[in-house]
């Protein structure tokens, strides 16, 4: 079975994607990191991961866009010190959950691009994480990032999942007209097979894809601030909505 958890590449293009339970628990790799397993805590019975299964994490592409500017101006320090930071913070993090387990194949998904002086990006998301940088500044951000996780992928044995470059244009900037809502892109049936193709073994005995349908979940954060500090609750806790790619085939896994 394939799991992906993380920000709203979690959930796109994972919807149509036969033999999936996706995952969008929203956040970044920043808060991710910060709340260790808190955050998220891949064991809790709501997903039903299971030794040999393949969990995918999707993070970055809102630290990239909103947090790191910030954070570099409240702390006076380097751009490339910052992402490292974070990066190592999130693979500890993934560290922790994998750990829960005796076998687990990780995946890690390479931050998409963006579109080029489209800062206002749709989905109503610049309320919450407003782009924060120049498009230069954060497709630096970006391709730095997106090293780091390579770097780190390659000396941990995940699978560094790059997928999206073939809908960059030459300047690395995302082509408008394969994202229908600026943001995300939804090579559905392209997807599925680059899935089928590299993962192969994850779609065997899977009874959502022999059903031809998956299961996603979206989340509320389950962080929460007040004037006596923060309290972390499950996240099964804060579940918002499940969904079922055809709402006649609702299977249990």
């Amino acid at each position: 079975m394939i799991h992906v958890f993380g920000d709203s590449h979690a959930m796109i293009p994972w919807q149509k994607v036969y033999g999936v339970s996706y995952n969008w628990t929203k956040g970044t790799a920043f808060k991710f990191s910060e709340h260790k397993d808190f955050h998220i805590n891949i064991s809790e019975s709501i997903f039903r991961v299971r030794d040999n299964d393949f969990i995918i994490f999707s993070f970055g592409f809102l630290d990239c866009k909103s947090y790191i500017k910030p954070i570099l101006k409240e702390f006076n320090i380097k751009w490339q010190d910052c992402i490292d930071t974070i990066t190592e913070d999130y693979i500890s993090a993934i560290e922790v959950n994998k750990n829960k387990f005796n076998n687990l194949q990780i995946g890690v998904l390479k931050i998409p691009s963006f579109i080029k002086g489209l800062q206002g990006e749709g989905l109503g998301f610049d309320s919450t994480y407003p782009t924060r940088c120049s498009d230069e500044e954060r497709k630096m951000y970006t391709k730095y990032f997106n090293k780091k996780l390579k770097y780190f992928c390659d000396i941990k044995k995940y699978k560094y999942i790059n997928f999206f470059d073939i809908y960059n244009d030459g300047d690395g900037y995302l082509k408008k007209k394969y994202a229908s809502d600026n943001v995300h892109i939804e090579p559905y049936l392209g997807f599925q097979n680059y899935l089928l193709k590299n993962f192969k073994e994850h779609f065997k005995k899977n009874i959502l894809y022999e059903n031809k349908t998956n299961i996603g979940r979206e989340f509320v954060s389950n962080v929460h601030k007040n004037e006596k500090g923060v309290n972390y609750y499950p996240l099964s806790t804060c579940l918002a909505q499940t969904f079922f790619l055809n709402n006649n085939k609702i299977v249990a896994f």
